[in-house]
């Protein structure tokens, strides 16, 4: 059973069994505001509709724990969520909201703001933000108190006014300071959850160390998605540039955004989902630019025909085809291809992890080819390209020997390019 007094030092129980803040700090929204809702949510579709999209969020993505209903009225949704079987606090700072939802039967209610309930961090386990975020000015510093206020596992679920056509004056008597768009939701809630998250996990020395993998999913995650695609794909992001570039070079590149060659795959059709927009990028770049360049000539090298079977055009028009639910089913890829495969070959190897191909560059780059790295990348024809800063090379193989960062790969682009400057430009 969750007590509110363990969670806050701000709040008393008053006579009416509200819990109730020392002070409660001015909200964007209409003194009449629950009054006038109370009126109409029993009977409105509207209402009626927006909880069976809640419940059907929540019982897909259950919450651990109670859910904090932030900014939840007279308590329509909090009761809901109760009879489907959810733990639920209420916090709503209008006295006459706070009172409707009692009668209506919710159990917890503080009628405070977010500010003045001065919840402890990590203390709300889980929170909803139905239509509440457009009613905050400073939409991202309110999101990221939420993130300090929640426990690492802990789920945000939020509804949010769209479209800007549909601005009217009841938006301004509701006290909304904006609508928000397909695009610009998830980058208000990226920007201020996900970064924040990110910034706390702590770095490691081992490139395929699995927080390492996740910091840099969720550093890409907080950005648009071909820049996330372009993030996730690549060693050097713009700030790692900045660094690397010389000021000469850096001058004449910075007008080219290299997230340009991948954003006219990704933004070629903009009803594809992320899935398809990732998928025909791959098929454009990744695919002919390296990974069949790489078994060509590798099977070439010893006078083998090698064929990929799988990228025969009626197969793969079939698979593009193919729902985003038949392609990845609960973070299962080629599932559909699975499926069928199943029926041939053990499920063991199926199913078994992924195991790649890649080479132990890491180890190489700490033991014998560290002075063949030291010597291309430092040497007096690469420092006069007038490219690459060397304090920073420096920097990033002095790093990597000493096991404080795994630059292996950053090194390993930088040595390559030497290499190919060496054989087909000096």
């Amino acid at each position: 059973m969750l007590k509110i007094d363990e969670i806050s030092e701000n709040l008393y129980i008053g006579e009416s069994g509200l819990w109730i803040a020392q002070t409660i700090d001015e909200i964007s929204y209409p003194s009449d505001g629950n009054e006038l809702c109370a009126e109409i949510e029993d009977s409105s579709f509207w209402f009626k509709h927006r909880n069976k999209a809640i419940l059907s969020v929540m019982n897909n993505f259950s919450p651990r724990g109670a859910i904090f209903d932030i900014g939840g009225g007279n308590g329509y949704v909090a009761k809901g969520l109760m009879e489907a079987g959810f733990d639920c606090v209420l916090v709503e700072p209008g006295r006459e909201g706070a009172r409707k939802a009692l009668e209506r039967g919710v159990e917890n209610v503080v009628c405070a703001t977010l500010e003045s309930a001065d919840f402890y961090p990590g203390a709300l386990s889980n929170v909803g933000l139905f239509d509440v975020v457009e009613h905050i000015e400073d939409d991202g510093a309110f999101l990221s108190r939420i993130k300090k206020l929640m426990p690492p596992g802990g789920r945000l679920y939020a509804t949010v006014p769209a479209y800007n056509l549909l601005w009217s004056s009841e938006d301004v008597h509701a006290g909304h300071f904006r609508r928000y768009t397909i695009d610009s939701i998830p980058k208000v809630f990226r920007k201020y959850l996900i970064e924040s998250i990110a910034s706390q996990i702590p770095s490691s020395t081992d490139f395929r160390n699995r927080l390492t993998r996740a910091k840099r999913f969720l550093q890409a995650g907080s950005l648009p998605r071909e820049k996330r695609y372009t993030r996730w794909m690549s060693n050097f992001d713009w700030q790692a540039k900045e660094q690397l570039y010389t000021k000469r070079f850096f001058d004449e590149v910075a007008k080219h955004d290299s997230v340009q060659f991948i954003g006219k795959y990704f933004n070629e059709n903009p009803r594809y989902s992320i899935l398809d927009a990732t998928l025909l990028t791959d098929i454009q770049t990744y695919l002919p630019g390296d990974l069949l360049v790489k078994v060509d000539i590798a099977s070439m090298a010893v006078s083998l025909e090698a064929r990929s079977p799988f990228l025969d055009h009626k197969l793969m028009e079939f698979a593009a085809s193919l729902p985003d639910n038949l392609k990845i089913k609960r973070r299962e890829g080629k599932y559909l291809l699975k499926k069928i495969a199943s029926r041939l070959v053990p499920k063991e190897v199926i199913y078994r992890q992924k195991m790649g191909f890649a080479v132990p560059i890491s180890h190489w780059f700490r033991g014998e080819m560290s002075g063949f790295v030291e010597e291309h990348l430092l040497s007096e024809k690469a420092v006069e390209r007038d490219l690459f800063n060397a304090k920073h090379i420096r920097r990033l193989i002095a790093e990597h020997k000493a096991n404080k960062q795994d630059n292996s790969w950053k090194l390993w682009n930088l040595l390559i390019l030497e290499l190919w400057f060496q054989k087909f430009i000096d």
